[in-house]
């Protein structure tokens, strides 16, 4: 691991690295725990010559964006770390959060984690919630979805297998298999197809109605991408997949997953075109469906359009770094783990290795909000390296979503094997999930 990058300076061992997160590099924490500024790009970044605007980002209380207010929400906390004052989420995983994920109309959610297991909850409006079922694959889950009902839950991972859960029928049966681990999944609802991505380098589709016969089902379709796939988006007839090369290649879902753009072949004609040099971490798509942003573990997010005649629209900035309290020239670059859209305002938002969630509007190119940082309080550090460059109590957020009614934000915190085994504590380091109802401020885009 290589636990001091800055922002000038940062390795890039994407490529085709033995699978896994952890043999990826990420870059480190100062103890800047000052959530009302990050030393974000957004704001006075002019790379790619964009400009940005200052905003004020505290972490004010709002009024409620539903109906409800974040109050009374650390009696049931277990001593988890809630410094927002969210729901937590009890009966969770028991080792790194891979996935969560709304259901498409419901109040329910899933869960999925390294431990092997895929869990559904159900929440409620007074912030309670419950487990409601759960299954289990032979190695960690690394991704999960819904279909467009709700109905069925999509699972995948480290044993190569892709399953479907049908929790009223209580049927978990085989849906697919690669030839090494499953990283993405995504359903598309005008297709009626489930697309996954691969570590063995191919894009596949399956069709549900084909379940079962111990895996040995063979695909709708695949796609051959010489690369490995490392995150994935899907939105109408737009597939857009993130590669171990760094490469984001966009697809039209109407002609067999046909590629129709590719930002390495681009940045290849143009060397000033935008694009994500370090391993890309997590992509979404625009509400309008007319672009994506993606996020590497650089500490830096892109926004590019699908219509390449608005090329001059694109653009990028730093973000999620620190810099180091006795040394300000040091910067401390963390990766982006997390990337959200929330549907009503396109306000997006992203989570990082810095404990830290982050919303932002692309169109004023601005920062809105800074949730305040997630960290172990009186963090016991047990690994015997007091390197002043490393700090060891920020717990990375791991996954996030919004809910299609804007009203809720799901997210996750756990120890994503950033710095390795040796700074890897159970007991300090617990996998938690927090439900926290938006505040209008947190997406306000008049703050400009």
């Amino acid at each position: 691991q290589n636990n001091n990058q800055n922002n000038n300076n940062n390795n890039n061992n994407a490529g085709n690295n033995s699978w896994g997160w952890g043999n990826q590099q990420q870059g480190e924490q100062s103890n800047n725990n000052n959530n009302n500024n990050s030393n974000s790009g957004w704001g006075n970044n002019n790379n790619n010559n964009s400009s940005f605007n200052v905003n004020t980002n505290s972490n004010n209380n709002g009024n409620s964006w539903g109906n409800n207010n974040n109050t009374n929400n650390n009696t049931n906390n277990n001593g988890a770390i809630n410094p927002n004052n969210d729901h937590v989420v009890p009966d969770t995983a028991s080792d790194a959060i891979s996935c969560v994920k709304f259901h498409p109309q419901n109040a329910q959610f899933i869960v999925s984690s390294w431990d092997n297991s895929i869990s559904v909850y159900e929440f409620f409006g007074n912030n309670q919630s419950k487990k409601l079922g759960q299954q289990k694959h032979d190695k960690p889950i690394l991704n999960c979805c819904y279909d467009h009902s709700g109905n069925n839950i999509f699972s995948a991972g480290c044993d190569n297998m892709i399953k479907i859960w049908n929790p009223q029928q209580n049927a978990f049966t085989n849906l697919g298999q690669h030839q090494a681990p499953v990283r993405c999944i995504e359903w598309c609802a005008n297709t009626n197809f489930l697309i996954s991505g691969s570590w063995d380098r191919t894009l596949s589709f399956w069709d549900p109605r084909s379940a079962g016969n111990n895996g040995q089902i063979k695909p709708v379709h695949s796609v051959n991408l010489q690369n490995k796939v490392y995150a994935m988006a899907q939105k109408g007839n737009r597939l857009v997949v993130a590669l171990s090369n760094n490469d984001i290649k966009t697809y039209d879902l109407r002609n067999q997953a046909s590629e129709v753009f590719s930002t390495l072949s681009e940045h290849q004609k143009n060397s000033k075109a935008v694009c994500l040099k370090r391993q890309i971490r997590t992509i979404d798509i625009f509400p309008n469906n007319e672009g994506y942003v993606a996020a590497s573990i650089g500490g830096r997010v892109i926004i590019k359009h699908f219509n390449r005649n608005q090329a001059a629209k694109d653009f990028s900035y730093k973000c999620h770094r620190h810099s180091q309290p006795n040394n300000k020239s040091v910067t401390h670059v963390f990766a982006v783990n997390a990337i959200k859209f929330h549907q009503q305002t396109s306000v997006f938002a992203t989570g990082g290795d810095d404990g830290e969630i982050v919303t932002w509007d692309k169109d004023g190119r601005a920062k809105l909000f800074t949730f305040k940082q997630m960290s172990v309080p009186n963090y016991r550090n047990q690994s015997g390296n007091s390197s002043s460059n490393v700090t060891y109590n920020r717990m990375p957020i791991t996954w996030m979503d919004f809910h299609n009614n804007g009203q809720y934000l799901l997210y996750s915190t756990s120890y994503n094997w950033n710095r390795g085994q040796e700074f890897h504590d159970k007991q300090q380091q617990t996998p938690t999930v927090y439900l926290h109802q938006v505040q209008k401020n947190e997406v306000d885009k008049s703050k400009k």
